[in-house]
C-alpha cells in the first residue's frame, strides 16, 4: 500500500493578490514542487461547484443527519426514518466541546459509515458506527494544537480507504493517511502556514487517476494540490 503522495502545489491566483505577494511553501512540510502561478481561477469555478453537488448529493443519500455542535454544545446525528423525517438523535462526541469540522466516510471498510470530526483544542476523532443506531466513544487520531476550520474525507492513494484531510487558521493543512483499519493514520502537512483553510474540494483534476486537492483560503490565494504516487 502506498501511504503516502507528493503533492505538487499550483497558486490560484487571487483577483487583488500581485504575484509577487504570494506566500511560498516551506518544502519541510511535504515534498511537492510549485509551478507558476496560473490565472484559471474562473475557469475551475465550475469543476468545484461539480464537486461540491457531488458532496451535497453523496450526504443526501446517507439517510442521517447532524447537527454539529459548534460552540461548547453537543453534536447530535439524527437519523432518517425513510420518509424525511429525523425524529430519533444519537448524540456523538464531548458534551461540551466547539466541533469545528466534520466529514463521514466508511473508514474501516466494514460498509457503514463513520463520522470523523475535529473538536477545538481536543483534536481530531473518528466514531465509528456500531451498527446498532449509535456510535463509539471516539478514537483519538490527531491533537488540538491548531484551530480547524474545514475537513474532507476522500481516498487519495487508491487503496480503498478514505484518508482524511484537515484545514486549519494559521497553521498547514494536513492529510491523515489511513492504514486501512480507519484507526491508525500517518500525517503529512501541505501547504504553509498563511491565512485560513475554510474550504476543501477533491477531484482529480489532471486525469492521471489519483485525486487532487483544492483547498479555499482566507487571506491568502486558494491553492491547488496535485497528487502524484511516490515511485
Amino acid at each position: 500500500m502506498r501511504s503516502h503522495l507528493i503533492l505538487w502545489v499550483t497558486a490560484l491566483a487571487a483577483m487583488h493578490v500581485p504575484a509577487a505577494a504570494q506566500p511560498k511553501p516551506d518544502p519541510a512540510d511535504v515534498k511537492f514542487r510549485r509551478s507558476e502561478a496560473l490565472n484559471y481561477a474562473h475557469a475551475l469555478g465550475d469543476r468545484l461547484q461539480k464537486f461540491h453537488n457531488a458532496l451535497v448529493a453523496a450526504d443526501a443519500l446517507t439517510g442521517l443527519g447532524g447537527a454539529v455542535c459548534r460552540d461548547e454544545c453537543q453534536s447530535v446525528v439524527y437519523f432518517n426514518d425513510g420518509h424525511g423525517n429525523f425524529t430519533r438523535k444519537q448524540p456523538f462526541g464531548p458534551p461540551g466541546s466547539s466541533t469545528r469540522a466534520m466529514a463521514v466516510a466508511d473508514f474501516d471498510g466494514d460498509g457503514r459509515l463513520d463520522i470523523a470530526a475535529c473538536h477545538e483544542g481536543l483534536g481530531l476523532f473518528v466514531y465509528f458506527n456500531t451498527g446498532k443506531g449509535n456510535f463509539g466513544p471516539g478514537v483519538k487520531i490527531a491533537g488540538g494544537d491548531a484551530l480547524p476550520y474545514s475537513m474532507l474525507a476522500a481516498d487519495l492513494n487508491n487503496d480503498g480507504r478514505p484518508e482524511i484531510i484537515v484545514g486549519y487558521v494559521g497553521a498547514p493543512g494536513a492529510i491523515y493517511f489511513n492504514d486501512g483499519s480507519g484507526r491508525n493514520y500517518s500525517r503529512v502537512a501541505f501547504g504553509d502556514s498563511q491565512g485560513a483553510i475554510y474550504g476543501l474540494a477533491a477531484g482529480d483534476l489532471d486525469g492521471d487517476g489519483y485525486l487532487d486537492i483544492v483547498a479555499a483560503r482566507s487571506d491568502a490565494p486558494s491553492m491547488v494540490f496535485f497528487s502524484r504516487p511516490v515511485r
